[in-house]
């Protein structure tokens, strides 16, 4: 898994497996194996409920509130 996967994001805005867990429960299978980049990527959501992702024209929030 990348955190890409994770947060969401790439050429286009569109959310994350976070984002889509929210009020919901996310299921990480095999976790000891991410990278810790990865792992680092559950910060933001854990801490504020949310994931902010930022472009040069506009930013946008995704709200992340679930439980791993």
């Amino acid at each position: 898994t990348t955190s890409v996967a994770l947060i969401g994001g790439s050429n286009r805005l569109s959310p994350g497996e976070i984002s889509l867990a929210h009020h919901g429960v996310l299921s990480l299978d095999e976790l000891s194996e991410f990278k810790p980049s990865v792992l680092d990527a559950l910060r933001e959501p854990f801490e504020f409920d949310e994931i902010s992702d930022s472009r040069a024209n506009y930013s946008v929030n995704f709200l992340a509130n679930f439980q791993l």
